[in-house]
């Protein structure tokens, strides 16, 4: 499954490139075999549909006085028309782990942390190196949110991601595979150069 959300991010480099985050789920290698939860396998939390839903839902709430934290969850953000393509796909992959986080408001919470984290924009953009820094950065300001109460629960499991860049269409698609058909969540990052030169980019999680 891939979820399909428009946005870009700023920065990189002219031409065509393509980013694969490879994500370390505590000490386990995400590239290793199904991550099982207890005594259930992980699911994808969400279908495109709802995601375009979620979409929806982020974008109806916007330029509220509210400041960071106290906007995390349902409360309006004071960023402009939306969170940012990084922050929305991001928030699949936390949430395809912490089963705990698939509420709407919950889901809302990690999206507005992650926006945090990464240092997104006020127009939803996000630099590239700050789609890794706002993943592993994600354990540690949630569980700082929860003990304040900010955040009705706990994260259980932290991050460590790991850029990998393709130039090859192949090579891409035989990762990528790889990686869905092993139920591994990844996060792609297509980044190009406009004629204008204007770096503009955008952000997929495929599960």
């Amino acid at each position: 499954m891939a979820g399909w959300l428009s946005g870009d991010h700023e920065g990189g480099s002219r031409g065509l490139g393509i980013l694969l985050v490879f994500l370390v789920l505590g000490t386990f290698l995400l590239n290793t075999g199904s991550h099982v939860a207890g005594n259930s396998t992980s699911k994808v939390p969400t279908s495109p549909t709802k995601a375009l839903s979620l979409v929806s839902k982020c974008i109806a709430l916007r330029n509220a006085d509210t400041k960071y934290p106290n906007n995390v969850g349902s409360a309006a953000d004071p960023w402009d028309n939306w969170d940012g393509c990084s922050p929305i796909e991001a928030s699949m992959v936390v949430a395809y782990y912490d089963s705990q986080f698939r509420t709407p408001n919950l889901r809302e919470a990690i999206i507005d942390i992650l926006h945090f984290t990464m240092g997104t924009n006020s127009k939803g953009g996000t630099e590239p190196d700050g789609i890794l820094k706002g993943i592993e950065d994600f354990y540690w300001e949630a569980t700082k949110l929860y003990r304040e109460g900010y955040l009705g629960v706990h994260p259980t499991y932290g991050y460590d991601a790991k850029n990998h860049k393709y130039y090859s269409d192949y090579q891409l698609f035989l990762a990528t595979k790889c990686e869905v058909d092993n139920n591994h969540p990844s996060l792609l990052n297509v980044f190009w150069g406009l004629s204008n030169g204007r770096i503009v980019g955008h952000s997929m999680t495929f599960c």
